[in-house]
């Protein structure tokens, strides 16, 4: 049995589809869902819940307020009665037995967890990587080593039979045992969103563990869907993360040059959302606004 986690905030309708898309692929005895509603104010979400009532194999948890991801999956797995769990995006459906793919890769690779490939139209997908390092952190100074990043892992999902062994994989869908997940401690809570699963994974393989993308397990995300509605918060949100990261799991001159790569790259993204600010004025507007709040935290903390 696999134990189905979904945090929710303010995609009710999303996941209603989901579920619909759960229950018409998987087989209804190897699974239940949870989801955790961070206190959500869309007004689908009592369609949701009505929509989850209906189904015996799901639950819905509302909490009184936004808590965060990894919380809110914490929250999920100790409620969860599988033997695996699966952190599930709401903005994700699937059009076949994804589980069974997982686990299978789960087994064969004798990983400690285990994510499949996100169908996009384009050549590049951001869905799995390197920890960060000085070569790619500089070059995102310029915008460009996320991207370098994506190609690498492309070109080695393009030809690799079965998997390949990662870094970090996104949190967008995530299986592993509930033993190995306590084990580990569950996710740092101290991550609101983003970077949360990269800490994870960066402790799975502390613990001697490992990290593989199934390339042959495939399911639809969107991605990006609460950080466009709102990217003061998700801009904030990303570079308080990936600072967060960098002093948790680095330490001297390492961490001295990354931390100072951070600060280069606040500079250069507010310098370029400026830059750019007449032709995209709402979002450029929200960009500045969360780059000031990161700059605020950074100045707090460093």
């Amino acid at each position: 049995m696999v134990s189905i986690i979904i945090v929710n905030y303010n995609l009710s309708k999303e996941i209603v589809s989901c579920l619909i898309s759960l229950e018409h692929h998987l087989p209804h005895e190897s699974f239940n869902v949870i989801v955790i509603d961070n206190n959500s104010s869309d007004p689908e979400l009592e369609l949701l819940k009505e929509h989850i009532k209906q189904r015996h194999f799901a639950e819905i948890i509302i909490l009184s307020k936004n808590i965060g991801f990894g919380r809110a999956c914490n929250i999920g797995a100790a409620r969860s009665t599988g033997d695996f769990l699966c952190f599930l995006n709401p903005d994700t459906t699937v059009d076949n037995d994804f589980l069974h793919c997982l686990k299978n890769t789960l087994d064969s690779s004798g990983c400690t967890m285990v994510g499949p490939v996100y169908t996009k139209p384009s050549f590049l997908e951001f869905s799995s990587g390197y920890f960060p390092n000085i070569v790619l952190e500089s070059l995102s100074v310029f915008m460009i080593g996320r991207h370098l990043e994506a190609v690498l892992m492309s070109i080695r999902r393009k030809f690799s039979a079965s998997h390949i062994k990662v870094d970090w994989t996104l949190g967008a869908c995530l299986l592993l045992s509930k033993k190995s997940f306590d084990q580990l401690g569950g996710f740092d809570e101290n991550f609101f969103l983003y970077f949360e699963e990269v800490d994870l994974c960066k402790r799975i393989y502390a613990h001697g563990g490992s990290v593989v993308v199934a390339t042959d397990c495939r399911i639809n995300h969107i991605g990006s869907l609460s950080g466009k509605r709102d990217y003061i918060a998700f801009t904030e949100r990303f570079f308080t993360g990936k600072l967060r990261y960098v002093r948790k799991h680095t330490s001297g001159l390492n961490r001295i040059v990354l931390t100072r790569i951070i600060w280069l790259q606040l500079r250069t993204q507010k310098i370029f959302w400026s830059i750019v600010g007449p032709l995209k004025p709402v979002k450029s507007k929200q960009k500045i606004e969360g780059l000031d709040r990161a700059i605020s935290y950074f100045k707090a903390v460093v």
